[in-house]
């Protein structure tokens, strides 16, 4: 059974996150944060400005299955221009939830919850939660990064906002990437996935960027309304 410990993050430099773990504070823009291989950990009030663009990680990088729960206001941006916000391990899964807020982004080619610069990540779970995420350049808000796999996506619940960057989608994979399927469940309180500016060049809110391949793609929350 895990105990629940409070870190603050202005007090730590490097810290890996362990199962029950409780983080909260304004961390110091060179701190590098991990999450254990199978650890639910908790963001509470958090302010992750990794704003050092000598900084070569993401604001926070999983290392296994992990699982953030969101409590309270918080705000992750990394400032490496080859990273994402939250990077998931490639070939594990990030489940993402709870009633708190994220505001998410980079500084260049992330993803905000996903791949970076040529940078692969794995399966993406978001159940619920107040989410504001926002692309890099090539790279969508949730998903892969610019010429990088991302594994499958899944949006179970919440308030969604996903923002790509240029060249790219809302929700899918980066800018001559692929990624795996798509799924937006239909328990949705709200999304609005918009690609960024793409000039004439084909991409979708939701699924491919340009130059990208994505697996299936199906929005039942787009379903439901139809048949309203």
């Amino acid at each position: 059974m895990s105990v629940n410990q409070v870190i603050d993050l202005s007090e730590v430099q490097v810290y890996e996150a362990r199962n029950g773990d409780v983080l909260t504070g304004t961390a110091g823009e060179d701190i590098h944060l991990f999450i254990a291989p199978g650890a639910t950990v908790t963001l509470n009030g958090v302010t992750l400005a990794c704003m050092n663009a000598q900084n070569r990680w993401a604001a926070i990088t999983c290392l296994g299955d992990a699982r953030i729960v969101l409590e309270g206001v918080n705000i992750v941006r990394c400032g490496n221009e080859h990273f994402p916000g939250i990077l998931p391990a490639e070939g594990k899964t990030l489940t993402l939830g709870g009633t708190g807020s994220l505001s998410i982004g980079c500084n260049g080619w992330g993803a905000g919850i996903g791949g970076g610069y040529q940078i692969s990540c794995g399966n993406i779970v978001i159940e619920d939660g107040f989410i504001v995420a926002q692309g890099g350049k090539g790279a969508p808000a949730i998903g892969g990064g610019y010429t990088a796999e991302c594994g499958n996506i899944s949006i179970k619940g919440g308030t969604i906002t996903a923002i790509g960057g240029y060249m790219a989608c809302g929700i899918g994979c980066g800018l001559n990437g692929k990624c795996g399927d798509i799924t937006i469940g239909k328990k949705l309180t709200y999304l609005a996935a918009k690609r960024g500016n793409c000039g004439d060049f084909p991409a979708d809110d939701i699924g491919r960027s340009v130059g990208g391949t994505c697996g299936s793609v199906v929005n039942l929350l787009a379903e439901e309304h139809q048949a309203r």
